[in-house]
């Protein structure tokens, strides 16, 4: 009996071992699911808040977009009027002063328009002092004597918004007085020159390639803004409006 006994004693007391191993190995799962669990809400989480994240900054260029004007070089309508003008003097008044963000140094095109709304294309002139509420400009080029400026005419730059600031980028090489010079030009005249194409960028200003065989049409900033929907001008259309 006594043997017996010590046989059961120590089966029991094995079997005792086995089941705490049994309960340690399962408390030990238990605690890698928890964690695991853990992991997987926080990284779910992070993905969460990275696609929110993405989501806020596509819905912030969506609205940039819908509230985007199209640009003035294709869009219907002036940067201001030709109040007016003395043709002995060629000084013309504008109606644009300091408090619509005018600067000494823009030169903007003159227009007008005939019979049936036919746009009429009248001259250049350049301002030179700037007012509170309006700026004198000197008539830099008449295309036609017989259409000299007058009181009523529009004008026109896209290097001018009265109400926030150009955005440009200046892609290739520019001939006429070097890239670097148009936008300090370009800065001087209240224009923001961008280091890169972003959604802000108004215009994008082509020059001519750096090397022979490069074709400028095919870069990535080109590429960027055709997706973004920017006007592109020419080194050529640039320098009528900064007068070199």
């Amino acid at each position: 009996l006594t043997g017996q006994l010590n046989t059961a004693q120590t089966q029991a007391a094995e079997e005792q071992q086995r089941l705490k191993s049994e309960a340690e190995d399962a408390e030990d799962k238990r605690r890698a699911a928890v964690e695991e669990l853990a992991t997987k809400e926080r990284t779910f989480a992070d993905g969460i808040a990275k696609k929110d994240n993405e989501i806020l900054a596509l819905s912030q260029q969506v609205r940039k977009l819908m509230k985007r004007e199209k640009p003035k070089i294709l869009r219907p309508g002036p940067d201001g009027d030709v109040l007016a003008a003395s043709a002995g003097a060629g000084i013309v008044v504008l109606n644009r002063g300091k408090k619509d963000r005018m600067m000494p140094g823009l030169t903007f095109h003159v227009y007008n328009f005939g019979k049936g709304g036919q746009k009429i294309d009248k001259g250049f002139v350049t301002v030179l002092d700037v007012m509170g509420t309006t700026s004198t400009a000197r008539v830099v080029e008449v295309f036609s004597p017989m259409r000299p400026l007058t009181s009523g005419d529009l004008i026109e730059s896209p290097v001018y918004d009265m109400e926030e600031p150009v955005h440009m980028f200046l892609l290739g090489t520019f001939r006429k007085y070097g890239k670097s010079d148009a936008a300090a030009r370009l800065e001087t005249l209240g224009v923001m020159v961008d280091d890169k194409v972003t959604i802000d960028t108004n215009y994008l200003v082509i020059g001519t390639p750096t090397v022979e065989d490069e074709n400028l049409r095919e870069s990535d900033a080109y590429k960027r803004a055709q997706e973004l929907g920017i006007t592109v001008i020419t080194e050529k259309q640039l320098s009528m409006f900064l007068r070199y």
